[in-house]
């Protein structure tokens, strides 16, 4: 386990958290300047999040023996995280949208929302599954790479990456949906986060951590400057400055300069869940009354009650992950579960 990593998703999904929550805040009439700020900028913590996975597909892939029951185990495993941990946080907002807004059900597209099929946050139950499709988009291509040595696939992950980056750079987008998929600028983003498995052996010279972090104050400085909320200029922005963190949190730990705590690492564990009910907790927040209930208070009381609203909620997500979606990935994973469903035979004992 890299314990920074892990700590910088439960970061990135803390971020996505907040840039939501913020327009309840605002709601309440909350004016600390610090978390308006974090909010209005929260959204880059996806760009760290596609940075990271792309690292650690590098990791599970690269190490393993180019042989198709690894491939298979590969895609199997990758895709049983994404819906087994997706699918009852889409049926409780589904239920949710259903109670509160029936007239957005007519504009949704169940079919994209259950299998991950569009980027569109307008179809999608769910909003903040526009960037499962990416993942899976992702995955799909590290499955072809069995197809290579662990060598080749190394030049080609570089490769690519330059290629997608020379590609927006000197050419214009392109009005085709399909190829505007295919070629993302967001790949750019997992790209790099492989590139940075692949020199991973380098990351351990302490000097790094500085270098790159000034960098990616630069970076985050200019996006900020330039309001790069879309498109490419978020990539070379936000998604250069999420690159530059995840090294220099690399760094930190291979360099035992620091190494994150187990409050981080559980966290992390737990950042999918986070990302993925968040918007569940802010609709609960605000059905309950809790929200009406807070703004009828001054300051500070607004921002205590809201701070203990995103920690409680937090610690939900860490409890959901733990006794609910861990159990049941690992028995869907498990042998018991493939004799269930008649794949495998049960063996059978002899007296």
């Amino acid at each position: 386990m890299f314990r920074n990593i892990q700590m910088l998703r439960a970061i990135a999904a803390i971020l996505v958290f907040f840039h939501h929550a913020v327009p309840h805040y605002d709601a309440m009439n909350g004016n600390m300047w610090l978390l308006k700020t974090v909010g209005k900028w929260g959204f880059t913590g996806v760009e760290i999040f596609f940075v990271i996975s792309g690292f650690v597909i590098a990791h599970t892939t690269l190490s393993k023996e180019r042989s198709l029951p690894n491939a298979i185990e590969f895609i199997k495993h990758r895709l049983l995280r994404i819906y087994l941990g997706y699918w009852p946080f889409l049926a409780i907002y589904f239920f949710i949208i259903l109670n509160v807004e029936p007239g957005r059900i007519p504009g949704l597209s169940l079919v994209d929302s259950i299998f991950l099929t569009s980027t569109d946050i307008f179809k999608l139950v769910l909003p903040v599954a526009w960037s499962l499709s990416y993942e899976i988009y992702f995955y799909g291509l590290f499955l072809l790479s069995f197809a290579l040595s662990a060598a080749a696939t190394k030049k080609l992950i570089v490769l690519i990456g330059v290629g997608l980056l020379a590609r927006h750079l000197l050419l214009p987008a392109s009005n085709n949906a399909a190829m505007s998929f295919l070629f993302s600028e967001c790949l750019i983003e997992f790209f790099a986060g492989a590139t940075i498995y692949i020199c991973l052996k380098w990351l351990d010279k302490p000097w790094l951590v500085p270098i790159t972090a000034g960098i990616a104050v630069v970076c985050y400085s200019i996006g900020m400057m330039l309001h790069a909320t879309n498109g490419p200029v978020r990539i070379y922005t936000f998604g250069t400055g999420a690159a530059c963190i995840v090294i220099a949190a690399l760094a930190m730990e291979r360099s035992h300069f620091y190494r994150a705590g187990s409050m981080f690492v559980q966290l992390g564990d737990a950042s999918y869940t986070i990302y993925l009910g968040h918007l569940t907790f802010l609709a609960i927040f605000y059905l309950s009354g809790v929200r009406t209930f807070l703004s009828g208070y001054g300051h500070p009381i607004i921002e205590l009650g809201f701070l203990a609203f995103i920690a409680t909620s937090l610690i939900f997500s860490v409890m959901i992950y733990r006794y609910f979606e861990k159990p049941l990935y690992k028995f869907v994973c498990s042998v018991r579960f493939a004799q269930l469903l008649g794949f495998i035979k049960p063996e059978r004992r002899f007296s």
